[in-house]
């Protein structure tokens, strides 16, 4: 079982013994949302992209958007394998999800509308309703996971370590293998996809990964980028392939979907070699917090035209030799700025929550 908490001796005069949460998952979970911000600005940024001809700048920005739905599984892992053990509902943590949620989807549209901007009646509806009307695909399934959580736990709990790896080799056959090799979505969606990845963050928390288990972080490391060079390499074949071939031009990034087998095997191995390793920095762990934050903020359908077409105005970037230095310049400006808009909504929200507490007491 891989170490999740470090805690500090209990103090002389009884106090109670602080817990301090390792920062290497925290760490991880940081890197993902990195590689989320760099899959929306290849996505999002306008590029022309020529599929009738393979160049340098073609295979950068497929890279950087290749690692957006890896980033998504290692972000849901990791949630998996620190909720696996807690079955009680907790109301209060979904109501900060959608509290946040709402209130990003809020202030942007009204700042879209101070600003001049048009909206329809559908758009409104989004905005005022971002969960339901999956205004955030990834929120939504996230949040929809959360929701039922409780209840998969108690159920992965009751479970013998035999009868859980009989059930991961059936959903993960049924989910990520099938899908995958033939191509067909196998009544599946992106909920069923997070509960597939859940599970086997769950897994890996109560037994850990005995084909990894006396791997050092460094060869987990080498082995998971190596493997997934070696994917990208998939995806350069296509391309070259697809400049003859027409028809397979849009499975190039067949291989990195979510619910691909050889994405999930990979962040497994990265995730075991982060398991084993021995870092506490409250410094991240604080900056981790606020990572579901630094997504709703730039992935904001108002935010995302703003940023990468008219802020960075990356669509002329394609042709140039600047674009890996300015992807990567604007891909952690984005992480930084973000993390410190949704810091200081947490600050000011908490400032509120105790005026409203002195408040109350002052009444009283």
């Amino acid at each position: 079982m891989m170490q999740t908490n470090i805690q500090t001796e209990p103090m002389a005069n009884n106090e109670t013994k602080e817990i301090v949460r390792s920062s290497n998952f925290e760490l991880l979970r940081i890197i993902a949302m990195t590689m989320i911000i760099g899959h929306h600005l290849a996505i999002h940024s306008g590029f022309e992209v020529d599929k009738s001809l393979i160049s340098f700048n073609r295979l950068v920005l497929e890279f950087i958007q290749s690692g957006g739905k890896f980033g998504v599984v290692l972000f849901v892992m990791i949630s998996g394998y620190f909720s696996i053990q807690k079955t009680d509902f907790k109301l209060k943590k979904l109501l900060v999800i959608w509290g946040m949620v709402e209130f990003y989807s809020v202030l942007f549209a009204v700042c879209h509308v101070l600003t001049g901007g048009s909206m329809t009646i559908k758009e409104l509806k989004s905005v005022i309703l971002p969960l339901i009307s999956e205004e955030y695909w990834f929120i939504t399934s996230y949040f929809l996971l959360m929701l039922i959580s409780p209840v998969i736990n108690r159920g992965f709990l009751q479970l013998s370590k035999e009868e859980f790896s009989k059930f991961l080799c059936i959903i993960i056959l049924a989910w990520t293998v099938i899908p995958i090799v033939f191509n067909v979505s196998f009544q599946g969606n992106s909920v069923i996809q997070f509960f597939v990845i859940y599970s086997i963050g769950g897994y890996l928390r109560l037994y850990g990964f005995k084909f990894t288990e006396r791997w050092s972080f460094t060869k987990c490391l080498v082995v998971g980028i190596l493997g997934y060079v070696c994917l990208f390499l998939s995806c350069v074949i296509i391309d070259y392939v697809g400049i003859y071939v027409e028809m397979v031009r849009p499975y190039s990034q067949h291989l990195f979907k979510t619910n691909s087998i050889f994405m999930i095997v990979i962040a497994v191995i990265i995730f075991s070699g982060f398991g084993k390793l021995n870092l506490c920095c409250a410094y991240i762990n604080n900056f981790a917090r606020l990572t579901l934050g630094i997504y709703l903020i730039h992935d904001n359908r108002y935010i995302r035209p703003l940023l990468w077409e008219k802020l960075f105005h990356n669509s002329s970037l394609y042709h140039t030799s600047y674009l890996i230095l300015y992807s990567v310049l604007e891909i952690f400006s984005v992480l930084i700025c973000c993390g410190i808009i949704e810091y200081l909504r947490r600050y000011i929200v908490k400032r509120v929550k105790l005026l409203l507490l002195k408040g109350k007491r002052d009444k009283k």
